[in-house]
C-alpha cells in the first residue's frame, strides 16, 4: 500500500559528479551517525537486528497475507485488497458512493493502485473506479473487451487514455503475481453473450492453501464455460457471490465446482431488484454456508494467510428482525415473526435439539457441546454438515456455551444455530 510521499529535493539531479561524491558521502556519513546513535540508545547492535530471525519474519509476513475488504457500496460492488504495500482494487460501485470509495482509500493511506480490475461496466460496478482513477496513481487496469457507449464507460476510457494508463484485456487461465499471491484469470470466454453481465471477469485469488472467488455480475452462461473449462480447479474457500446473489448466478453446478466454506453478498438495503433472491440465499444456507451481507452487515474485512481465513468479528443481524424481505421466509412468503418470549422459545427448542444430537451422533466425541472452525471463527453443532466439510486442522471440539465462545470471537453458524 503505498502512502502520500513527501515531496524529494531535486536539485541533485544538476550536480557534477564531484558533487554527487560529495553529497552521497556526507549522506551515508550522517545516516551513518544517526543509525549508531539510535542502536546505542536502544542497547542494540546492528549484527543482532540483522542476525535476528524474528526480524525478518516479520518483515516478511505482511507480503505473505492479504486484507480483504469487500465495501458496503450499497446496491453494487465494491473490493479492495492490500498485500504489503501493494493495492489491488476489484470495482467501485457506483455513482453516490464514488466519493464515499475514494474517502475510504485516503482514509486507509491509499494514493496508488497497483492493479485495478473492472468485472464490467455496469454503472453500480465502474462509477467509484472511475472516481479513484481520477485521484489515484493506477499502474494497470484490466478489464473486459466489450463496446460499451454509457457516460461512465466514456469517462473511463477517456481517463484511461488522458493519464497512458496501461489497459489489458485477459483471456481466461491469464495470471499476474501480487505480491505472494496469484490471481487467475477465468472469465469471459467468448465475444457473443446476450447479457453483458457474462462478459465480467471472475477471478480467483490463490495464496498458498487459500483462496477467494469473484464472479462479477457472471451469470449461468459464463458460470457454465467456466465449470467446463476449470472443473474443481475453481474450488475456493470464500466466495463473492455473482450478481449480489441474483437467481441468474450462483447456479447449482458453479457452486458444486467451488464449493466455498463462505459466501459474501454485496447487495443494497432494501434494494428495488429484491437481491439477494431468496432460492440463491436458501441454496447457499442448503449447503450450510457461512453467509456474510453487506446490506446487513456493512463492510466485510477478512484476512488471508497460506493456511489460514480469518473474518473480522461482524455485527450479526438478528434473523426475527430483518422485516418482510428476510432470508428467512418461509415458502409461502411469511416471515418469521417474533417476540421476546417466541425468540427466547425458540432458542430453548433448538438448545434441547442439540443436546439431542450430540448424544446421537456417533461422528463427534460425546463430550463436545459444540465444533469451532478456528478458520471462519464459526460455531458449529457436532452434526452440522458443515463440520462434514471442515478441514481437520481446522476443527475444534469445545465444552463451553455460546456465550463465552462469542466473547472469545466466534459467531454462530447461521444454518444450525440460527436463532443464537
Amino acid at each position: 500500500m503505498k502512502k502520500e510521499k513527501e515531496g524529494k529535493n531535486m536539485r541533485t539531479k544538476n550536480l557534477s559528479k564531484h558533487q554527487n561524491f560529495t553529497f552521497a558521502a556526507s549522506k551515508w556519513f550522517k545516516t551513518t551517525l544517526f543509525i549508531s546513535a539510535a542502536l546505542m540508545i536502544t542497547g542494540c547492535s546492528a549484527v543482532n537486528a540483522k542476525s535476528d530471525p524474528s526480524v525478518l519474519k516479520n518483515a516478511k509476513s505482511s507480503d505473505q497475507e492479504i486484507e480483504v475488504h469487500v465495501l458496503d457500496v450499497g446496491q453494487g460492488l465494491g473490493i479492495v485488497a492490500i498485500s504489503g504495500d501493494d493495492v489491488l482494487m476489484y470495482d467501485g460501485g457506483d455513482r453516490d458512493y464514488s466519493s464515499y470509495v475514494v474517502s475510504w482509500l485516503r482514509k486507509n493511506g491509499i494514493s496508488e493502485i497497483d492493479q485495478m480490475i473492472v468485472s464490467h461496466y455496469d454503472a453500480d460496478h465502474l462509477n467509484g473506479l472511475v472516481g479513484a482513477l481520477n485521484t489515484m496513481t493506477t499502474d494497470v487496469v484490466y478489464a473486459p473487451d466489450y463496446a460499451c457507449d454509457t457516460r461512465v464507460c466514456n469517462s473511463f476510457h477517456n481517463e484511461i487514455v488522458e493519464q497512458n494508463i496501461e489497459l489489458i484485456h485477459p483471456k481466461p487461465k491469464d495470471t499476474f503475481e501480487f505480491k505472494e499471491a496469484t490471481v487467475t484469470f477465468l472469465s469471459p470466454q467468448n465475444h457473443s453473450y446476450s447479457e453483458n453481465n457474462d462478459y465480467s471477469l471472475a477471478i480467483r485469488i490463490e495464496l498458498g492453501d487459500s483462496s477467494l472467488l469473484i464472479s462479477g455480475d457472471a451469470e449461468y452462461d459464463s458460470e457454465q464455460e467456466m465449470v467446463s473449462t476449470f472443473g474443481n480447479k475453481l474450488k475456493s474457500d470464500v466466495y463473492v457471490a455473482g450478481h449480489h446473489g441474483s437467481s441468474s448466478s450462483s447456479s447449482a453446478a458453479f457452486l458444486d465446482a467451488v464449493d466455498p466454506e463462505s459466501v459474501i453478498i454485496s447487495c443494497g438495503k432494501d434494494n428495488s431488484y429484491g437481491h439477494p433472491h431468496m432460492e440463491t440465499v436458501k441454496a447457499f444456507e442448503d449447503r450450510n454456508l457461512d453467509i456474510y451481507r453487506t446490506d446487513q452487515q456493512g463492510e466485510i474485512t477478512f484476512t488471508m494467510t497460506e493456511d489460514t481465513i480469518t473474518f473480522k468479528e461482524q455485527t450479526a443481524p438478528d434473523p426475527y428482525a430483518l422485516g418482510s424481505k428476510s432470508i428467512y421466509q418461509n415458502q409461502s412468503g411469511n416471515t418469521s415473526q417474533s417476540t421476546g418470549n417466541h425468540h427466547q422459545e425458540h432458542q430453548q427448542d433448538h438448545h434441547d435439539e442439540v443436546h439431542h444430537n450430540q448424544t446421537t451422533n456417533n461422528s463427534q466425541p460425546a463430550a463436545a457441546d459444540y465444533i469451532l472452525n478456528t478458520n471462519s471463527h464459526k460455531i458449529h453443532v457436532p452434526n452440522c454438515k458443515s463440520v462434514s466439510k471442515m478441514k481437520e486442522k481446522n476443527k475444534q471440539a469445545v465444552n463451553d456455551s455460546i456465550e463465552s465462545l462469542k466473547n472469545q470471537g466466534y459467531s454462530p453458524c447461521q444454518n444450525c444455530l440460527k436463532g443464537y
